[in-house]
């Protein structure tokens, strides 16, 4: 007897259909047991919903069928023998039978085989393996069925591999069998061909219309049991086949009767979620949130547009609550191997980070702002491992950095004992986890801490799994590599148990199934959907053809039913085409807008490639109170508790620049911090170049005229400085820096001695006033100037002075350059610079000038400006000005066009933001 056959229609969504069958032969018309049933949906979310909906109709009066997804299926229609091999162990054994076949068959599928003791690779080769078998079995097809069929397709050239394949799939097997454990597929192979399918329960399969060969052939064993609820009209009953599935081949040329209304064509990723908000405002209200499902083929897609519609004020519901890798306990394991595999400052930088541990150091006494003084070790030091730590007794910051070391290292000691067999890690890992997170309380009605409660648990789960391996395949493995395993054995997502009625984020599989009336599509593109499988490694498009097996062919055939499963179906539907992706790469239009009139197809291409019809998008038509004022608006400056009355000299091209952001530096003291420095910044290796300098300034050899003893000198105090500040082995990348330093000292010494022997001699380095310096601002006030000089120069012979600054920066720039634009004052340093010498001389003949050390060595030279007396005036008036304007507390200024330095405010001044409320 064969599978009956119902179609639905789609002139309504299934959903709600298929409720009212079922519901309508039930023969108690106040108590609906259904327990006689087992329904088979494509996806979870489309079975739990079809629960909700049934519930609801039957007023909870029911006993519910048992809901399941095709994956899930076989296992409800036999008996399994034996225990299955769980996935860890499946890929051991694979791993473990590729290292028994011969050479000879292992060269076939891999040219360089890892070495033997790299387990790693072997298990990530055997992993490979287990996909291929795993698609395979589920065809009822073996690797030595895709040798034999491979020889008769032209051109195929794989049947050595696939016969070496073969051979290990046959000792895989074995291994198996000699463990007393099955694999699920074959089990699933075997129950088939032994005639054991059988089922007390009625089978309903509800939109499954791609249902692997397995499953087909287990439903033949129970087909008068069997019941295909296909959504489709019954005159479309030629295009499926005997178990409600698509004949792919005869919907190549099915037309999709798409109105170009329903197509948004948009640049990028928020050019997408622009398009949903001009969608949600298209509908006027007519639709309360639970009934519009917003489909994301591209799941990177998710947090951007939850993001965004839940700033507008609307709440959205997406099944995966968060992928497990991006909860803190996943994380802090992660970090944990990291430091565990070495001692490199970058691992142990990412575990001090994480907020738990963070917490636990924050308990162990260490100095107040602990994080702040680590940054500063590394930016001071960038030391290439935690080992290295010069005089923690003397640096505040190295003594901190070596506190924290020492705490962590403590914490980690258990996981460091090893090597330990697989099976014995679930208490060392759980140990550690008990020290950070056991003495909390969760409060299971907040959504954060059940997500983290939920992640303890699911590797909680997974570490103690591995309790129960078999001898053979329980690896002896360090911490880091036993930690990695478990973290890539775990699940991985993390689902939310409630659906609340809100706007649904639905995956494009499920959105077919989904019964909301409105229905926003993104990201309908190419290679989402449909998707494709051109690039397989092991199994490409054309031999995927050849073989039966799901092709492009299939994907296309699929992805066009759920299509017109929704333009039936829906009373709106709205499909939005980008050009780019989430990752902003090009992306090309989905196939499916070109299954139409040969007239439509030049005209969506011209659409998807017309950039000129740009439409603002209408959010703020949703909650008008978002319009008058951003939730996210740059913090304005607060009142100053005292006038501001000391300026450094080299602050005001900051308030010139931007006064804004000089508020943020000058006066709220504020600045960034990190740790994930591989290299010296402009200003470090600024620094690293003046401190030689300046003890060439304090030696004797300063008055030296000789290049070459000048050259020495200064290389020599290089690698003293270098050797104490950063260590005999720095990183590779700061050891160039070095080198590229002694090039340019090197050519200093070149201009030093001719500069000597022109008469200057160096009168002091690195120089301050010995008090600050009055400044009349000309109306009765003053202020204090502070700063230091580089360089102070003096020509006995001629009388002359020489203000040098010394310029590391790449570009070598004359004063003139960095210190006006046009006629306008953008830096004071230079001109200030002559009100800091006063205790050294009256003079005003004084030479205001750079000594730049460019990255071109050979242009090593001395450039002074050429300010007449009346520039210097204007210059000292511009000071005046400022510091009127910041006594006066005038900081916020609009500016007219983005600023080009103090760029790391860029966050708080919103910059890049669209929206963007000032710019500063």
């Amino acid at each position: 007897m064969p599978i009956q056959r119902e179609f639905l229609g789609w002139d309504r969504p299934t959903l709600p259909l298929a409720v009212e069958r079922i519901l309508a032969c039930s023969q108690d018309s106040t108590f609906c047991d259904l327990s006689h049933l087992l329904v088979v949906f494509p996806g979870r979310e489309s079975g739990r919903r079809f629960l909700e909906l049934l519930t609801e109709r039957a007023s909870g009066a029911l006993v519910p069928p048992r809901i399941v997804t095709p994956h899930q299926l076989p296992e409800q229609l036999y008996l399994p023998q034996r225990p299955f091999a769980p996935d860890l162990v499946q890929g051991l054994v694979w791993s473990q039978a590729l290292q028994t076949v011969p050479p000879s068959a292992l060269f076939e599928i891999v040219r360089v085989p890892p070495a033997t003791t790299d387990w790693q690779s072997w298990l990530r080769l055997g992993q490979l393996l287990q996909r291929q078998h795993a698609e395979l079995a589920a065809e009822r097809l073996h690797f030595a069925d895709i040798a034999a069929a491979g020889q008769q397709l032209d051109g195929f050239d794989e049947t050595a591999r696939w016969t070496a394949m073969s051979q290990v799939q046959q000792q895989y097997w074995k291994l198996l069998d000699d463990l007393q454990m099955w694999d699920q597929q074959t089990a699933r192979l075997v129950a088939i061909e032994r005639h054991e399918c059988h089922s007390k329960q009625q089978v309903i399969t509800i939109g499954t219309v791609d249902l692997p060969r397995t499953v087909r052939a287990m439903l033949d064993q129970i087909a008068d049991q069997v019941t295909a609820y296909i959504p489709a009209p019954v005159n479309w009953a030629d295009r499926f086949d005997a178990y409600g599935c698509l004949i792919s081949e005869r919907w190549a040329d099915v037309q999709v009767p798409l109105a170009d209304d329903q197509l948004r064509f948009v640049e990028d990723a928020a050019g997408q979620i622009d398009a949903i908000f001009d969608c949600l405002a298209e509908l006027d209200g007519r639709y309360s949130l639970e009934e519009i499902s917003i489909g994301m083929p591209d799941a990177r897609l998710v947090p951007e547009v939850q993001r965004s519609l839940g700033s507008a004020g609307i709440p959205t519901y997406y099944p995966i609550d968060v992928a497990l890798s991006s909860t803190g306990p996943y994380r802090l394991l992660a970090a944990l191997a990291d430091v565990l595999d070495g001692r490199e400052v970058t691992a142990f930088a990412a575990l001090i980070r994480h907020p738990t541990l963070a917490a636990w150091l924050e308990r162990r006494s260490l100095p107040d702002h602990w994080l702040a003084l680590w940054d500063s070790w590394i930016q001071e030091h960038l030391p290439p491992d935690v080992d290295w730590r010069p005089d923690p007794e003397h640096d505040r910051a190295t003594g901190c950095a070596d506190r924290i070391v020492r705490a962590i290292d403590q914490l980690t000691g258990p996981l460091r004992q090893g090597p330990f067999r697989l099976s014995q890690m679930a208490p060392v890992i759980m140990g550690f986890l008990q020290t950070l997170y056991g003495e909390r309380e969760y409060q299971l009605h907040d959504a954060a801490q059940t997500r983290e409660y939920d992640a303890l648990s699911t590797l909680q789960q997974t570490a103690e799994s591995f309790a129960d391996l078999p001898a053979s395949l329980d690896l002896e493995l360090n911490a880091s590599e036993a930690l990695r395993l478990v973290l890539s054995s775990a699940d991985s997502d993390l689902y939310r148990t409630d659906r609340e009625a809100d706007v649904q984020l639905v995956g494009w599989l499920d959105l077919a199934m989904d019964d909301a009336p409105v229905a926003i599509v993104t990201t309908f593109n190419e290679g989402f959907v449909p998707s494709a499988v051109n690039h397989d490694l092991f199994l490409p498009n054309r031999l995927r053809t050849h073989l039966g097996i799901e092709d492009n062919a299939q994907r296309y055939a699929r992805d066009l039913q759920h299509l017109l499963c929704l333009l039936h179906s829906r009373a709106c539907c709205r499909l939005i085409v980008a050009r780019r992706d989430a990752l902003n790469e090009p992306i090309t239009p989905s196939r499916l807008l070109f299954a139409t009139e040969a007239e439509q197809i030049p005209r969506r291409v011209l659409r998807f490639y017309d950039r000129s019809q740009k439409t603002r998008s209408r959010r703020a038509l949703l909650q008008p109170a978002l319009a008058a004022e951003s939730r996210f608006s740059i913090p304005r400056p607060e009142k100053l508790t005292q006038p501001r009355d000391r300026f450094r000299v080299t602050e005001f091209r900051d308030y010139l620049a931007s006064p804004y952001r000089y508020y943020l530096r000058h006066i709220l003291k504020l600045s960034t911090s990190g740790d994930q420095i591989e290299e010296l910044d402009g200003a470090t290796f600024g620094v690293l170049v003046h401190e030689v300098l300046k003890q060439f300034g304090n030696s004797p050899f300063r008055e030296s005229t000789y290049g070459p003893e000048i050259a020495d000198y200064l290389s020599q105090t290089l690698d003293q400085v270098v050797h104490a500040s950063f260590g005999a082995a720095p990183l590779a990348t700061v050891q160039i820096q070095f080198e590229q330093a002694r090039r340019r000292l090197l050519a200093f010494a070149g201009w030093q001695s001719q500069w000597r022997l022109q008469g200057w001699e160096i009168h002091s380095v690195e120089c301050s006033p010995p008090e600050p310096v009055p400044f009349s601002l000309g109306d009765g006030r003053t202020v204090s100037l502070v700063g230091r000089i580089d360089r102070i120069d003096y020509h006995p012979r001629e009388k002359r002075w020489a203000l040098l600054d010394y310029k590391t920066g790449d570009a070598g720039a004359s004063p003139e350059k960095t210190h006006r634009d046009q006629d306008d004052w953008i830096d004071l340093q230079l001109p200030l610079y002559r009100h800091l010498v006063r205790h050294l001389t009256d003079s005003t003949d004084l030479q205001l000038g750079y000594l730049v050390l460019p990255r071109q060595a050979n242009e090593v030279d001395s450039k002074f400006a050429e300010w007449n007396a009346d520039d210097l005036a204007e210059a000292d008036e511009v000071a005046r000005k400022i510091i009127r304007r910041v006594q006066e507390e005038d900081f916020w200024v609009e500016l007219p066009e983005p600023v080009t330095t103090l760029l790391e405010f860029d966050p708080i001044c919103q910059a890049g933001v669209f929206g963007q409320e000032a710019v500063v």
